[in-house]
């Protein structure tokens, strides 16, 4: 039942931010296209170059929404490359200093198989989850993220120095139910750390389990 909601809650989320941004942007392209059979001969091209910005506009905000849905470097590369281009972008749009130190043992070559497509798609939504969280509500200036892999685990952290607040049942409201959900349905366990004034630190660790070949993947060590 709690997967079910949580699934929900994410797919409110994603119909949410079309309606917001990319259906009310096509709205008004198409409002300033009518407009332009009404325009003065002399004021056509510039009408006409205002559509254009407004198109392309949109398709910006429609190839971000793809990519926070699903970013083709998840799959073609894996999860190290993917979020470093999920922090650079989040960085990007909202201003906010963002570290990323990443210790997977995949890239440097000390493992010959990349983690599970299940584990990797965790901690990505984990960090995008707890990063979309620090934007939306921290009012901070400055996070630290953190993916490490260890002994049988891997060690997910974001902390920054935002407002904090009062970590009791009220806390799923910040979208913290689909964080918990997809680390329970991994195998893994989490804590939420926060104070008012005094930032917020989420942790979490799941199971390493990775690909072995074609289909197949390696029973978790923990």
């Amino acid at each position: 039942r709690r997967s079910v909601e949580a699934s929900e809650l994410e797919r409110r989320r994603w119909a949410r931010e079309l309606h917001d941004d990319s259906l009310q942007e096509l709205a008004a392209v198409k409002l300033r296209l009518g407009a332009l059979a009404r325009a003065d001969p002399d004021e056509l091209e510039a009408a006409v170059a205002q559509a254009i910005e407004q198109v392309d506009a949109s398709i910006r905000a429609m190839r971000s929404l793809i990519t926070d849905m699903r970013p083709a470097a998840l799959d073609q590369l894996g999860v190290e490359p993917a979020l470093e281009a999920l922090v650079e972008r989040s960085g990007a749009l909202s201003g906010l200093e963002i570290e990323l130190a990443t210790d997977l043992r995949f890239g440097p070559g000390d493992q010959a198989h990349r983690l599970a497509p299940a584990i990797e798609t965790t901690v990505y939504r984990v960090v995008q989850e707890a990063l979309t969280n620090v934007v939306k509500h921290a009012d901070a200036t400055r996070v630290q993220v953190r993916v490490a892999e260890g002994d049988g685990t891997i060690e997910i952290l974001v902390s920054d120095d935002g407002r904090g607040f009062t970590v009791d049942g009220t806390t799923d409201g910040f979208g913290l139910i689909g964080m918990r959900e997809r680390i329970r349905l991994a195998g893994g366990r989490h804590d939420i750390r926060s104070e008012p004034g005094r930032g917020t630190r989420v942790r979490a660790l799941v199971p390493v389990i990775r690909v072995q070949g074609a289909g197949t993947a390696e029973t978790p060590t923990v």
